[in-house]
């Protein structure tokens, strides 16, 4: 049987960012090229008053669902957990659902499940 896949964190508001700007430009580019010709001779308030609601429908129904279903799994990163006993390799380690033991509210979850004689001579 295999292990489940390692859990998956908040989402990265940087990556969503990044991934909306790279969805959100060319629709946004490609409408102002259909509307602007369309309309040389209005003020830019009421062409932007055109544009503005075809560019949110698009960004709900369209870029969100599309940027999500693409690049889901990118945009919520890994957990990592920390490495009881060595920090430095702490962000490096992926964390697997059951690992470590629930830590009690507050708790060390290094320490959670295990008696002071079963911890590590460093820890004692």
């Amino acid at each position: 049987m295999s292990e489940p896949p390692p859990p998956h964190g908040p989402l990265s508001r940087p990556r969503l960012a990044l991934a909306m700007m790279l969805g959100v430009y060319p629709i946004i580019t490609g409408l102002a090229y259909l509307i602007f010709p369309l309309t040389p001779d209005w003020p830019i308030h009421a062409r932007t008053l055109v544009l503005v609601p075809l560019m949110v429908l698009s960004v709900v129904y369209v870029v969100t669902p599309a940027v999500h279903r693409v690049a889901g799994r990118w945009l919520r990163p890994p957990v990592a957990e920390r490495v009881c006993g060595d920090p430095a390799r702490s962000a490096t380690v992926t964390a697997v659902a059951g690992r470590l033991p629930a830590a009690p509210p507050g708790g060390d979850p290094c320490t959670a499940g295990r008696t002071p004689s079963s911890r590590s001579p460093s820890a004692r």
